[in-house]
């Protein structure tokens, strides 16, 4: 994995990190993204947003996948009631011990088959 380089950029590290962040995982025009960096008391322009999302974005995108590890071999099964429709149902899920939510599912009953069928275990 390289190391991405802010070098000749003058603000702050976190501060290009924020705002690609916001670019890329929001839907926010570029203008908003000023608006809402203005309100927290920094002033930087669309156009150096855009040269940031443009230029180091894809290397910010990708670190994250690089760095994520395999799931855990260790995940515990969660269910609970609710109303979906005006009709009574139950929501199944699998997470892993790190919290990461592996499946869903809504069933009628609450049976232990309905839990395990989430999964895919037995």
């Amino acid at each position: 994995m390289t190391r991405i380089s802010y070098k000749r950029h003058r603000f702050p590290v976190t501060l290009i990190q924020h705002a690609i962040g916001l670019d890329i995982r929001f839907t926010f025009s570029l203008r908003d993204m000023v608006a809402m960096l203005a309100r927290r008391g920094l002033i930087v322009f669309y156009e150096t947003i855009r040269v940031w999302t443009t230029k180091l974005g894809p290397e910010i995108a990708a670190n994250p996948r690089r760095r994520k590890l395999q799931t855990s071999p260790r995940w515990h099964l969660d269910g609970h009631g609710s109303g979906i429709g005006g009709e009574r149902g139950w929501i199944r899920g699998a997470a892993d011990d790190e919290g990461e939510v592996m499946n869903h599912v809504v069933r009628q009953r609450r049976d232990a088959g309905a839990l395990f069928d989430c999964c895919g275990a037995r």
